[in-house]
């Protein structure tokens, strides 16, 4: 109470004095009373025995060589406990560590008890959970954060132990990375801010170059504090031509109007009122395309060493020539490139589908073939000693001569769909009834709705998609299937649909005749019935188009 009520910086000086004798003589204490201390001097007097009484009868060789080990073990224990009490009384255990009632005794209340802090400021690490020591994840496991998540970053710890060492209507400002805006495991914390601060400000730098080595870095600004209702702050999308110089006055000048209540658990979007609202909109109009589709989304075939099951046409031919059901393990093939906009474009190579459970011996040009590969294409056994590096596979169920994945829908790929990359600077979406297979870095939706392609190419879609999706660096997006998911599909009508599905064929035949003006204005009319469907008004489509953009990269 003296040193937090001090009238002068002199008194104020003499109570730091004071608190610094008071550490000093917990140390003592701590020290005098460790039950090593009373050990040590135990041993101590026993060691005085041992080597100051005078004796009375000559030791035997026996006695002087027990003697002797005594007198050994004794001091070897009493140096033993002097340099642990040593380390007690340099603070050694400790030097990470401090005292709150002593090193901050502005945030006790007069009886001692800590009252929080007025403002947090910090940039906590990046690190997944994932990466940590075993005994480490398991102690934050166990620790009672209610925003722990195993596949999260530790950073999102920090902002729940934030506002545990905050006061009420204390300050937190942390720079940290985005990704918890629209990472799935980012919702609890999203849900944890938006109800216990009062936010002032988020700026998303997006790969602004913030730090030399970290990109995708955001500010959060808050009261900690229920935000009142209908509370509203500014947030800004960083812009290549913002001046870092000039944050705050940018923030507020060419930042959008949030309302608190908008920033939703399943995502944060720094957009107008407007745009989200008509989010929103789209969401409330349309069935989720998971649910539209049943669920039916699957990944490419991982090979686990593309080098041995792909093929050239040459060495498909020859395969057959050899042995003719060789034609049965033999799949078109796409790489990611293969996969454009509108239409696949195939470069002539097959997949050697060794699905798990395919009786090899009824293939002998394929398991001759692969034979050449076969050291690098078994299973690490269980029983490896993983300090020697395996010159295969990963451990599996699979055979050596097998697909590394089960791939149990593989039906389903020879079928209808609709494919798309996992990476992509914009709607990338094309239509295959080849039955081609593709590799595991592209995504497919079992279905045969062709007009689904317009739609999913849409600028509609687009722009939806760009404010759920997180953006990497060069503004590219990452179509992953728990956010494809939650595309909106709106009830067409069959014309529509007929339209839609028209519409893409001819996208599709422009584009693989190189026919850019044609391209332009069928996608024109996409849009057009895309927006129609949803019903859009005028001002809802000019919203849509000032909704951030994701910048082509170079």
């Amino acid at each position: 109470m003296s040193y937090r009520n001090a009238e002068s910086k002199e008194f104020k000086r003499e109570m730091e004095k004071l608190i610094a004798d008071i550490k000093g003589d917990f140390e003592a204490e701590i020290t005098y009373h460790d039950s090593r201390a009373t050990r040590l001097r135990k041993l101590k007097g026993r060691l005085n025995e041992l080597t100051l009484q005078t004796q009375l009868f000559e030791k035997t060789a026996k006695e002087k060589a027990a003697w002797n080990k005594e007198v050994k073990s004794t001091t070897a224990a009493i140096t033993k406990l002097e340099t642990q009490l040593e380390e007690i009384r340099k603070n050694k255990i400790y030097e990470n560590a401090f005292e709150w009632r002593f090193e901050f005794p502005e945030v006790l209340d007069n009886d001692g008890r800590f009252t929080g802090f007025d403002i947090l400021i910090g940039n906590p690490p990046y690190v997944q959970i994932q990466s940590l020591p075993a005994d480490i994840k398991a102690g934050l496991a166990d620790s009672n954060y209610q925003t722990f998540v195993k596949s999260a970053d530790l950073y999102c710890l920090f902002f729940e132990r934030a506002l545990q060492l905050l006061r009420p209507r204390g300050q937190l400002t942390f720079i940290t990375s985005n990704k918890y805006y629209r990472a799935a495991y980012g919702e609890k914390t999203r849900e944890l801010l938006a109800r216990e601060l009062t936010l002032h400000g988020l700026i998303d730098f997006g790969d602004a170059p913030v730090f030399e080595a970290i990109a995708y870095a955001s500010i959060l600004m808050g009261d900690k504090q229920p935000p009142p209702a209908s509370h509203k702050f500014p947030a800004h999308t960083w812009q290549s031509d913002d001046d870092f110089n000039q944050i705050p006055k940018i923030l507020h000048t060419r930042g959008v109007t949030l309302r608190q209540e908008q920033l939703q658990p399943q995502g944060w979007q720094l957009e107008s009122a407007q745009a989200l609202d008509l989010l929103q909109k789209l969401r409330d109009i349309g069935t989720p395309l998971g649910e539209y589709v049943q669920g039916r989304f699957y990944r490419g075939v991982l090979t686990g060493l593309n080098e041995a099951f792909v093929i050239d046409q040459a060495t498909h031919d020859q395969l057959i020539q050899e042995d003719p059901n060789s034609a049965d393990l033999l799949k078109p093939y796409l790489r990611g490139r293969d996969v454009k906009r509108w239409s696949v474009q195939p470069t002539g190579e097959y997949l050697i589908f060794t699905r798990q459970g395919t009786v090899i011996e009824k293939y002998p040009a394929v398991k001759n073939y692969l034979e050449q590969y076969r050291e690098r294409l078994e299973p690490k056994p269980k029983d490896w000693d993983n300090t020697k590096p395996w010159p295969g596979r990963k451990a599996g169920p699979y055979k050596w001569y097998e697909i590394q994945d089960k791939i149990g829908y593989w039906k389903a790929i020879e079928q209808p769909k609709i494919m798309y990359p996992d990476i992509a600077d914009g709607s990338q979406f094309a239509w295959d009834d080849s039955g081609v297979f593709p590799v595991n870095t592209i995504y497919m939706l079992s279905t045969d709705e062709k007009w689904l392609v317009s739609l999913l190419n849409s600028k509609v879609i687009l722009k939806y998609f760009q404010l759920v999706c997180p953006q990497i660096r060069g503004g590219f997006l990452r179509w992953f299937t728990q956010y494809v998911k939650e595309i909106p599909i709106p009830p067409a009508t069959e014309a529509q649909k007929a339209e839609l599905s028209d519409l893409s064929q001819g996208c599709a035949a422009a584009t693989a005749t190189g026919d850019p003006e044609r391209l332009q204005i069928l996608e024109a009319r996409i849009d057009e019935v895309v927006c129609g469907v949803f019903g859009l008004s005028a001002d809802e489509q000019n919203a849509m188009a000032q909704t951030q953009t994701v910048p082509k990269s170079d």
